[in-house]
Formats: C-alpha cells, sequence, structure tokens
C-alpha cells in the first residue's frame, strides 16, 4: 500500500462532512494527492481516490467537476468508476474526458451515443480517433451537425455501409454536404452520387477529384461499384420505353429528336431517349434531369458529345418556369465550355455503373 494511504483513509472518513466548505478542502486535498503522482498508484488505490473524489463533488459547483475532468482527461489509466461518473455528468464537465480521454472503451461510447445527449455525442467526435463501431453509432444517434463534425475529424473511421448511410441522408441535408466531399476517405463512387445535390462550388472539387484519379484507382471503383448493382432486376418496358426503342431500331434516336421530344412536352420519352443516348439507367437520368443547377446536365451533355446548340436548347426547355437568371444560363455554357471531355467522361463512368450492370444481369439470363 502506498504510503500516502493512511492519510487518503483520514479522507474517505471526512467526505461525509457536510459543510461545503470543508468539502472543498478535502476534495482539493485528494485530487492534488493524486493528480500529482497519478502512476505511483496501484488498481485498488485508484478505484479508492475515485470513489473519495465522486463522492465529494457529487454535489459541488459545475466548475469544480469540470475541473476534475479536465485533469483526468488525459490520463490513461484514471479511476474508472469517476471516469464513468464524468461522462454521464453534464457536457460541461463530461466533454473533455468524451472528446480526450484514452480511457473510454468503444462499448463505454456507444452507450454514450445511445443515451446521452446530442452535446454528449457531439463531444465525441473530437477525439483523436474514433472507431469504425462508435462511427456507426454515432451516425445511427445523432444530429446532422454532430455527423458533420464527425465527418470533419480525419482521425474517426467511418465504414462503407456507414458512408453509404450518410449520404443518402445528404440528400436532405446541406450541414452535410462539404464534409462529404472535403474527407478525404469518402469512397470516389459515393462522392459522385453527391455531384446531383451539392452547390456548384463542390460540384467542381468532385470533378477535379475525378480528374486526378489515377486509371487503375479508377477502374477499381468503378468495378466495386459495378458489383452493387449486377444483381439489380429489371423492370417491364413502358411505351415510353418502347417508342424510344423503335426510335433506336429505325435510327431516328438523335439529338434533333431529343430536342422535338422536350419541345413537345413528351417527357417520358425524352427521359428515356436521354438515357439510352447519354448510356446511363433511366434513374440516373432523371437525377441529372432533376439537377436544378443544370450543372449535371451539363457534364452528361459534354460526355456524351452534344452539340452545345443542343445543351443551349435543354437548359432553356427544362426551365419551365423560367427561373433561370441571365447570369446562370451564361455560367452554365461556360462550364459546358470549359470542362473537357476527358473530365466529364470520368464522371460519367461513375453514373454508368448501374447501367452496365444491369446491361450485364439483362445478357446472363
Amino acid at each position: 500500500m502506498s504510503e500516502n494511504l493512511p492519510n487518503l483513509a483520514t479522507l474517505v472518513e471526512l467526505a461525509e462532512e457536510p459543510s461545503s466548505e470543508k468539502r472543498r478542502e478535502l476534495l482539493r486535498s485528494v485530487t492534488d494527492l493524486f493528480f500529482d503522482n497519478p502512476d505511483a498508484y496501484n488498481a485498488s488505490e485508484i478505484d479508492l481516490f475515485g470513489d473519495v473524489m465522486g463522492t465529494i463533488s457529487s454535489d459541488l459547483e459545475t466548475e469544480i467537476r469540470q475541473d476534475i475532468a479536465g485533469r483526468m482527461a488525459h490520463l490513461p489509466n484514471p479511476p474508472q468508476n469517476l471516469l464513468n461518473q464524468m461522462v454521464r455528468d453534464e457536457i460541461a464537465v463530461a466533454a473533455p474526458v468524451l472528446s480526450q480521454s484514452p480511457a473510454l472503451n468503444d462499448e463505454t461510447l456507444i452507450e454514450i451515443a445511445q443515451n446521452q445527449s446530442q452535446e454528449h455525442i457531439l463531444a465525441m467526435t473530437k477525439r483523436p480517433e474514433v472507431s469504425e463501431h462508435v462511427s456507426a453509432s454515432i451516425v445511427e444517434n445523432g444530429n446532422d451537425t454532430t455527423v458533420a463534425s464527425l465527418l470533419e475529424n480525419e482521425g474517426a473511421t467511418i465504414n462503407r455501409p456507414t458512408m453509404e448511410q450518410v449520404v443518402e441522408r445528404a440528400a436532405t441535408s446541406k450541414i452535410l454536404h462539404k464534409p462529404i466531399v472535403n474527407r478525404s476517405s469518402t469512397p470516389t463512387d459515393l462522392l459522385n452520387e453527391m455531384f446531383f445535390v451539392v452547390s456548384s462550388q463542390l460540384k467542381k472539387e468532385i470533378l477535379e477529384i475525378n480528374e486526378n484519379l489515377d486509371e487503375s484507382e479508377l477502374d477499381a471503383v468503378i468495378g466495386e461499384s459495378h458489383e452493387k448493382f449486377a444483381s439489380a432486376d429489371a423492370d417491364p418496358k413502358s411505351p415510353a420505353e418502347k417508342y424510344i426503342d423503335e426510335a433506336e431500331e429505325f435510327r431516328n434516336l438523335n439529338e434533333s429528336l431529343l430536342v422535338e421530344l422536350l419541345r413537345n412536352r413528351k417527357l417520358a420519352e425524352f427521359l428515356f431517349g436521354f438515357a439510352r443516348l447519354t448510356a446511363i439507367d433511366v434513374k440516373t437520368a432523371k437525377r441529372i434531369l432533376q439537377d436544378k443547377s443544370a450543372e449535371a446536365l451539363a457534364i452528361a451533355c459534354k460526355a456524351s458529345r452534344f452539340d452545345r446548340a443542343t445543351f443551349s436548347t435543354f437548359v432553356l426547355l427544362t426551365d419551365v418556369n423560367q427561373h433561370r437568371t441571365p447570369d446562370q444560363i451564361n455560367a452554365l455554357m461556360d462550364l459546358y465550355t470549359q470542362v473537357s471531355i476527358a473530365s466529364a467522361q470520368r464522371t460519367m463512368r461513375f453514373w454508368r455503373v448501374r447501367k452496365s450492370a444491369a446491361t450485364e444481369a439483362s445478357n446472363a439470363a
């Protein structure tokens, strides 16, 4: 037993002292005794310190408990009983421990994510390292602000299924857009899924990432995405798709036909024709055409080598309510002109994954 323990044993007895001022003095003595040399004590002695500090501090001011939590946050082997008390305290006390303590295990962190406040979960996202299991629990239980903070932490491990949940959630949450695009470990195919919902600036960043992808890396990512959609079932053909089949059979499917269909507001036929000419599946074609910025449309048209005049007509005719300003239209035309065919086609490779997978599945059947 440490030579300090007789003194500590006396303090334990005095911990029941009703006077708040005397309890503060006792707490100061105990904390100084422990934190001056925390490595000097064995496991049972550390637990005893935790019991004393927890008992005395429980009904004292927040600032006092906060000071103990701050001093304890960096210890590799703090009193576990006191640590468990602190992480469930109010956020001013819990935050330094949740965000920094190396002594917290995944089981405790997941329990905190499931049962404590959003502020507690947010503090966990600041940890130097967050395991994939804890990240999954944070995404499951955290609000969008909390998930955005997790994404901004490059020390957090986020596995593929969890990242897919985040990307799906981002379809209706702008706060997640920038953290997803800027996160270095975001899978490239999921990054390109984000193209349809993010701002113009983030679209440019995605295009730049695609431009800088190594060809072998691009092939590997495309291959992984292909496997994901290879088992998709084909839907029965609609009249609009049969119309496009016939146009293709008689070699009438071209840019001029698409413009004519759009002018005549034959939107279903236009959708299937656009999908066919750009070699993408109908679901992705719909996402491109529903992109209110029309920047996805610019990429698809450039990658498919559509004439600039065709794209310009699409821009005008898809803006039924004339919401686009002249400046926005000019910016779109500049984007179409400036983006390279190679860069646009790299992006389209991600969007074409579903189409190629479905075709192979159909051929195999």
